[in-house]
């Protein structure tokens, strides 16, 4: 039997040739999965059950399924041939059982911080919104403002309305995840 890792820092380096596959479970499953492989006949292929990478640098130890996000979730990582990783994700081919001696770690994630690298875009995309709903409402708005009530007409005034509260939760968004 492989030694296993219990900490994502003691994992060995991928080797060539080989996929690492990460597949997330509560901790009264880790046994049965350690001494038999992982089963996934009634899922039909291991992508089903389980997530592969070809480069290490990629893999992602948790997920942000709320099923898997408790205390007590572990992901059992193994390294895995490519080519069986290929026909385990062949309907016509799939074995259903991943053997248990690809099995290199089994790592609790419960506590994993689940932070991902957020693009300076997605951070700002509130204040974009605010600012483009602002704006366009003023203009919907403008006749009411100014005191040309008869040239204004309800549709614009609701669409108006729309974008001015479009542009309120942006507003809101963006301060809240200014960080």
């Amino acid at each position: 039997m492989n030694k296993i890792a219990y900490k994502k820092s003691d994992l060995p380096n991928l080797k060539k040739g080989y996929a690492r596959v990460v597949h997330l479970s509560n901790s009264y499953d880790v046994d049965s999965i350690r001494k038999h492989g992982l089963n996934y006949e009634r899922q039909g292929i291991l992508s089903s059950t389980a997530r592969w990478w070809q480069n290490e640098k990629e893999v992602e130890y948790f997920s942000d399924d709320p099923r898997y996000s408790s205390h007590g979730v572990k992901a059992i990582v193994m390294d895995v041939p490519f080519e069986e990783v290929r026909l385990h994700n062949d309907i016509s081919k799939a074995r259903g059982i991943v053997p248990s001696k690809y099995i290199i770690g089994i790592l609790d994630i419960s506590d994993e911080k689940k932070s991902k690298k957020i693009s300076k875009l997605e951070k700002d995309i509130g204040g974009i919104t605010a600012i483009i709903g602002f704006a366009i409402s003023l203009i919907l708005f403008s006749s009411n403002f100014t005191g040309n009530v008869i040239g204004s007409n309800l549709t614009s005034n609701i669409i108006g309305l729309m974008l001015f509260s479009m542009g309120l939760v942006g507003a809101f968004f963006y301060f809240i995840n200014r960080k």
